[in-house]
């Protein structure tokens, strides 16, 4: 599989990041479920979110994040090591297939990193079409 994670430095503005490619991974992971485009996209971005932490860890492990609430997607799920092995999930209830999640997502949501303990609180107001 083709993950990738590759930094960058800007020097003169002492900016710095990361992109990341999933590539194949994300592909053999998406062949094998049924989600809608809008949960498709989503789990995408968690699996991302995922990556992106997991890449920049300091010693070997993993990350899981977690979304979790009341909406149409009462539960999505990515977790990845620092090699860029991925698995994702998520929840789906039937309405998402004939209103897509940007029309309702519904909320408040909590993300959770590696445990119970909520990170970020957000409400379908909060988060852009």
């Amino acid at each position: 599989m083709d993950a990738s994670l590759t930094r960058f430095l800007f020097d003169a503005l002492d900016v710095r990041g990361a992109f990341v490619r999933l590539g194949t991974v994300w592909q053999h992971l998406h062949a094998r479920r049924t989600w809608p485009p809008p949960v498709a996209h989503l789990a995408g971005e968690l699996s991302a979110v995922a990556a992106l932490i997991a890449g920049n860890l300091k010693q070997p492990g993993r990350i899981t994040l977690q979304i979790q609430g009341h909406g149409i997607v009462p539960l999505a799920v990515a977790d990845c090591t620092e090699n860029l092995a991925l698995r994702a999930m998520a929840r789906k209830k039937d309405l998402v297939k004939k209103t897509g999640i940007s029309s309702g997502m519904g909320g408040p949501y909590d993300l959770t990193a590696g445990g119970s303990v909520p990170v970020y609180g957000f409400s379908s107001a909060e988060t852009p079409g």
